[in-house]
C-alpha cells in the first residue's frame, strides 16, 4: 500500500510534529520516502529522526557521490 501526505505551506515546526506522530508507525509498516526542498535539509532532519525518534535514517541528495548513494 502507498499513501501520500503533502504539507504545502506549513512551518517547519508543525511539519515536525507531523512526522513526529506518525513516522514511528509509518516505519513500522513499512518503508519511508520524505522529501525535502534543499539538501542541507535533508541532513538536518536526518539527524533529527535519528536523535529524537530512534529511527534508521539514509539520506539522498547531489552532494553525495555514487558510491554513498548506492549504499
Amino acid at each position: 500500500r502507498q499513501e501520500v501526505q503533502v504539507l504545502p505551506g506549513a512551518p517547519d515546526e508543525a511539519k515536525w510534529a507531523w512526522l513526529r506522530a506518525n513516522l514511528p508507525a509509518l516505519a513500522a509498516a513499512g518503508s519511508v520516502i520524505v522529501f525535502v526542498a534543499q539538501r542541507g535539509a535533508a541532513e538536518l532532519l536526518a539527524g533529527r529522526i535519528t536523535a529524537q525518534l530512534q529511527l534508521p535514517v539514509a539520506t539522498l541528495h547531489g552532494d553525495k557521490d555514487q558510491a554513498e548513494r548506492t549504499k
